[in-house]
Formats: C-alpha cells, sequence, structure tokens
C-alpha cells in the first residue's frame, strides 16, 4: 500500500505515516486499534507483569487513563495505580475491563 491509501485509510495526513514508518513520531492512541486490526497483530510486545497488562490491554482500546477512568467510574489516578502495581482492580472493575476488551480479554488473565 501505499503512504497516502495507508494515512486515509486511518484519517491521518500522509506526513503522520511517514514519521511513523520513520520513528519520528508514534500514532496516537485513537489509532491503535484500527493499527493493530490493520496489521492483523499488535507490534508492541504483550508484557507479562500483571499492571503492565493493564496498561496494554487500555492502550489497545486506544484509551488514555482519564477515557478509561470514565467509562469504570473510578478517578484516574486509580488507574494510574494500577499501571503502576501500587493496586489491582476490584473483581467488579477487572470484569467490566474484560467486558470492553471483549475477545481480547486475555489481555488481563
Amino acid at each position: 500500500m501505499m503512504q497516502q491509501e495507508v494515512a486515509d485509510r486511518f484519517g491521518v495526513h500522509k506526513g503522520s505515516v511517514q514519521n511513523w514508518e520513520r520513528g519520528t513520531t508514534e500514532p496516537a492512541l485513537c489509532h491503535i486499534p484500527k493499527i493493530v486490526e490493520f496489521l492483523g497483530f499488535d507490534p508492541e510486545p504483550e508484557p507479562h507483569l500483571a499492571h503492565e497488562r493493564l496498561a496494554y490491554a487500555r492502550r489497545r482500546l486506544g484509551m488514555t487513563q482519564d477515557e478509561l477512568a470514565d467509562v469504570l467510574k473510578v478517578d484516574p489516578t486509580t488507574i494510574w495505580r494500577w499501571e503502576r502495581g501500587d493496586s489491582f482492580p476490584e473483581r467488579e472493575k477487572l470484569a467490566d475491563f474484560k467486558v470492553l476488551l471483549g475477545d481480547q480479554f486475555r489481555l488481563l488473565t
């Protein structure tokens, strides 16, 4: 595919695609789900530690910590603590997170 075709597919400028390819910039979080779908895999390696998997899963959803906090009805600092490994989601919030992930729920197991 040509860079312009990729840019059109993701709704970005061709220069953005060029910068992604060169490693000058990284795609915004909102583009990650479409990129993973387009490639058929996630170019980021799947982490092993539970708290790192939470951040990885949020990224796969294309959400910021604030956006995920809003959806899960928790304070954004709670998400930050989860992703740092300072605490872990209660069973109910973890279940809600898994619902958001759909068929990708294995990312949290």
